[in-house]
C-alpha cells in the first residue's frame, strides 16, 4: 500500500476463498472516491467508485449501483489449440515471453543482471512472511523466445538488451510448466523450458553484440 494520506481504509492481502470486513468513517467532503485491488495488475477489472452525497430531508439516500452487462469470457486455453512444443516459421515466427534457458552462458554477459538470492517465503492465508524461504528460478527471467521454424531460434534478453545464443533444429519444450496436452493449462512448476535443438551461437562479452565477440560453433 502506498504511505499516503489520502488512502482512506485498506486491507491485508485477502485469499481467493477467505473475505475481510473493515470499518471506517466516511469523508465530510462531499464527492467521489475510487476503491480498487492493490495487487499488480488487478485494478484492471477490481475496482469501483464510493460516492459521498448530502442527506435528504434527514434521510441518507439508497447507495448509486450501475449495473453492466458483460458477456462471459470464453476459456481461450482450453479452446486453443495450443501444444507444448509452439513452433514458427520464416513467414510467421513465434514469439514467446517466458523464462529462458540458460545454455552455459559466462558471467561476462550479464552486466545488469543482479544475483538473486532466496526470499522469504510469503503465505497469502497469513499475509505475512512465514519460516522457510524460496530459492530464485534457475532461468533468464526478462527474455524473449523467437521461432523461424528448424531453420533457426534466438534468445533475445530485454534486461541486457542484445542476442544471447541463437539455436537451429527445433525450438522450446514446455511440458514441464505447460503439461504434455493441448488446451493449456499449468500442469507443473517447471518454468524453465528445455531447448530442443542444438545451439550455434552464444555471446561472450557484456558489452553490446558484434558479430567479432561472439562465439561462433558452426554456424554458416
Amino acid at each position: 500500500m502506498p504511505d499516503s494520506k489520502d488512502v482512506l481504509a485498506h486491507t491485508a492481502l485477502v485469499a481467493g476463498d477467505s473475505k475481510k470486513t473493515i470499518t471506517f468513517r466516511s469523508p465530510k467532503i462531499l464527492g467521489t472516491y475510487p476503491y480498487l485491488c492493490c495487487y499488480p495488475g488487478h485494478w484492471f477489472v477490481m475496482r469501483g467508485r464510493m460516492i459521498e452525497v448530502a442527506p435528504t430531508k434527514g434521510k441518507t439516500p439508497m447507495p448509486v449501483v450501475t449495473k453492466m452487462a458483460l458477456d462471459a469470457p470464453a476459456d481461450s486455453l482450453s479452446l486453443s489449440t495450443v501444444q507444448p512444443k509452439p513452433e514458427g516459421s520464416l513467414a510467421r515466427p513465434f514469439v514467446i515471453r517466458t523464462f529462458m534457458p540458460d545454455p552455459g552462458l559466462v558471467d561476462t554477459v550479464f552486466q545488469f543482471h543482479q544475483q538473486g538470492f532466496p526470499a522469504s517465503k510469503y503465505s497469502p492465508n497469513a499475509g505475512k512472511d512465514v519460516n522457510g524461504t524460496v530459492n530464485p528460478i534457475h532461468g533468464l527471467p526478462a527474455a524473449f523466445g523467437v521461432n523461424h521454424g528448424e531453420a533457426l531460434s534466438y534468445c533475445w534478453d530485454s534486461v541486457e538488451c542484445k542476442l544471447l545464443y541463437a539455436w537451429v533444429g527445433g525450438f522450446l519444450d514446455m511440458t514441464p510448466y505447460w503439461g504434455a496436452g493441448s488446451g493449456g493449462g499449468r500442469r507443473g512448476f517447471g518454468y524453465v523450458p528445455k531447448i530442443t535443438g542444438r545451439v550455434v551461437l552464444q555471446t561472450e562479452t557484456a558489452g553490446p553484440l558484434a558479430t567479432d565477440t561472439v562465439a561462433m560453433h558452426g554456424f554458416h
